[in-house]
């Protein structure tokens, strides 16, 4: 089982995790790996109300961090846009 945090409150893990695809990428003017997720996710009960809530406080132009963890030692760090 995972944990979703968003801005480090533990919500709801999102709908189409498990369709969730990782990409590694390399670039030449920065040196190192990156780590994409291309996921169509869907967020709902806590973690929808946590982003109507910034998007609704905002200009809805907002940056969300995401960590995403499990028991097996899986550890996600990166920004929603």
């Amino acid at each position: 089982m995972f944990e979703f945090r968003l801005n480090n409150t533990l919500v709801t893990e999102p709908k189409n995790w498990d369709t969730a695809m990782f990409k590694i990428l390399r670039d030449s003017e920065m040196p190192g790996l990156f780590t994409e997720v291309i996921a169509d996710l869907v967020f709902y009960a806590d973690g929808y109300e946590l982003l109507k809530n910034l998007y609704d406080t905002t200009d809805g132009c907002v940056l969300v961090d995401v960590n995403i963890t499990n028991n097996c030692g899986f550890d996600f760090d990166g920004v929603i846009t």
